[in-house]
């Protein structure tokens, strides 16, 4: 996912802020939202970890699938599911598999791709 980012980049998901990192030092990078879903996450480091990078142009508390549509030219890299398979893992997310009929090759899915 990290060598897919270019340009305008929407990362759902910040986890430990290694993937925002990783995007965020890449040259061919020129902005990046960020979309985590846990206010306290946020509140306890996220929020500061992301004014650490200039790249970071907004930071959103959300579902990622409830504000991707209002970025119809950013890269998608969503780094969000705790497993790869099941039921609760990126292989059984029905809302990825509707995601990538709309937006196509401009997503990337941890553990898929």
């Amino acid at each position: 996912g990290i060598r897919r980012a270019k340009g305008k980049v929407l990362v759902g998901g910040l986890g430990l802020g290694w993937f925002l990192e990783q995007i965020c030092n890449r040259d061919d990078v020129d902005e990046v939202v960020v979309v985590e879903r846990s206010q306290e996450l946020l509140d306890w480091y996220g929020y500061q970890l992301c004014r650490n990078h200039e790249k970071v142009r907004e930071v959103i508390c959300d579902d990622v699938y409830a504000v991707v549509d209002r970025f119809p030219d950013h890269q998608l890299l969503l780094d969000i599911w705790p497993v790869y398979e099941g039921e609760h893992g990126a292989e059984g997310d029905e809302r990825l598999a509707a995601l990538r009929q709309t937006a196509g090759d401009r997503v990337w899915a941890w553990g898929i791709d």
